[in-house]
């Protein structure tokens, strides 16, 4: 059920701060492309696309002077990393992307056709289900790798309902337009985090 405008009104003050919370931590992982991207290539994600180097070696003499130089083996976390990986990967965040920007005017319509409770719900569920597709792909990479593309999809969308319906939030409060300069800010500062936690791995 519903809680009553008088309701929400008393609560103005935790929805906005849960609001600007919760935009920091789910709303915009694709915006910290640079560190999922290392995440999922430790986890193996599309590994099976580059050549081990028992497949490097060259096929006869003739070829050996005319052939690209071969590629420079690389691993990470015991799994093989290479530039065809890359290319696939980012081709899934490109789609994810697409999503996080481009689902904007259809995504105000049908808030104001169900409103931003529904959309909401949906946009969380779509989220929650996304990191578990991405887990479920994880444990089997080598099978399950195109799994990332409808996980990167439904996070993309989902995090942009939940920014959305966020900003509901913030104009329930007297200082709405101080709310609604933190909630974006705290959507753009997403990506900032997630590269200062890459190179803390990294420093690590």
């Amino acid at each position: 059920m519903a809680p009553t405008l008088a309701t929400a009104f008393s609560r103005r003050w935790w929805m906005a701060v849960t609001a600007v919370i919760e935009n920091l931590l789910f709303s915009a992982v694709l915006l910290g492309w640079g560190s999922l991207l290392i995440m999922l290539k430790s986890e193996g994600f599309y590994s099976y696309l580059c050549k081990g180097p028992g497949n490097s070696s060259d096929l006869n003499v003739s070829n050996t002077s005319t052939s690209a130089p071969p590629e420079e083996y690389l691993e990470m976390n015991g799994w093989t990393i290479c530039k065809d990986q890359d290319e696939m990967l980012n081709l899934a965040f490109t789609v994810g992307s697409f999503l996080l920007s481009a689902i904007t005017l259809p995504m105000g319509i049908v808030m104001d056709k169900y409103g931003p409770r529904k959309l909401r719900l949906l946009g969380s569920a779509c989220f929650a289900f996304s990191c578990l597709l991405i887990a479920y792909g994880a444990s089997d990479p080598n099978n399950l790798s195109i799994l990332i593309f409808f996980a990167l999809a439904l996070n993309g969308f989902g995090g942009m309902c939940m920014t959305f319906t966020s900003l509901t939030c913030c104009l329930r409060h007297q200082r709405s337009c101080l709310f609604i300069t933190t909630h974006t800010e705290s959507r753009d500062r997403q990506a900032d985090t997630e590269e200062t936690n890459r190179k803390q791995r990294q420093g690590n």
